[in-house]
């Protein structure tokens, strides 16, 4: 197994509190082999629903009591770009997690404009010293490497902070309100009424969760291959 597949499992075995030994996890090559394995190591409950419907319920509550949206308005596909006010959003997605509990709520990320320019002045910033200092290196001078690593970790630093207040973008993946209750199946520590057990239903529910929120892989079935068809390592 690649280094991927091998923290996507561990990942699994804190999810449900099990342990699956390397012999057996070496042939879980698809998410239905997967829940199958997992079915037999944790205790079979009830039917309680669709664990993604009560995710997205849960979600819809929360939005809907802040008036941000209508009932109507949140469907699993519309953008949250719409949804969420852009006016202080940073702190109105932060509160948004804490209420609905997440542990590690997705952050907002920086328009590709910024992260260009965040990258091209990184590059600027390795590349002055050389150019202020001439050949000095090839005489043995380390200076302009020296000040190439102070330069560039002072202005990548300066620059994440500066254009911190424009993290206002949602990430592709959580980028909908189907995506982000994806995100809520796959991070939930436990469902309700833990004591009943896990159906299978559940279980490939959340599973199929973890995959889109550790690999961004949307486009896969039950018994598609990690390896051959979704490009795990």
């Amino acid at each position: 197994m690649g280094l991927d597949i091998v923290e996507f499992v561990m990942s699994v075995e804190e999810r449900f509190g099990i342990e699956i030994p390397d012999a057996d996890a070496q042939n879980l090559t698809t998410p239905r082999l997967l829940v199958e394995c997992i079915m037999t190591r944790v205790k079979p409950g009830h039917d309680r629903g669709c664990l993604t419907q009560r995710e997205f319920h849960r979600l819809r509550r929360a939005l809907v009591a802040r008036h941000w949206a209508t009932r109507q308005d949140l469907k699993p596909d519309a953008l949250l770009e719409g949804i969420v006010p852009r006016l202080d959003r940073r702190s109105l997605w932060q509160q948004l997690g804490d209420e609905l509990q997440s542990p590690h709520w997705p952050r907002l990320i920086r328009p590709k404009s910024v992260k260009a320019a965040l990258i091209a002045a990184a590059i600027l910033a390795w590349f002055l010293p050389w150019i202020l200092r001439g050949g000095g290196i090839l005489r043995g001078d380390l200076t302009p490497i020296v000040l190439s690593v102070f330069s560039t970790i002072a202005v990548t630093s300066a620059g994440l902070v500066a254009t911190r207040q424009l993290q206002k973008l949602f990430p592709p993946v959580y980028a909908t309100v189907g995506g982000v209750t994806q995100y809520l199946v796959a991070t939930r520590r436990r469902p309700e009424n833990i004591q009943e057990g896990w159906t299978r239903e559940e279980v490939r529910e959340i599973v199929r969760a973890m995959i889109i929120e550790q690999f961004a892989v949307t486009d896969f079935t039950d018994d598609s291959r990690f390896v051959q068809d979704m490009h795990l390592d």
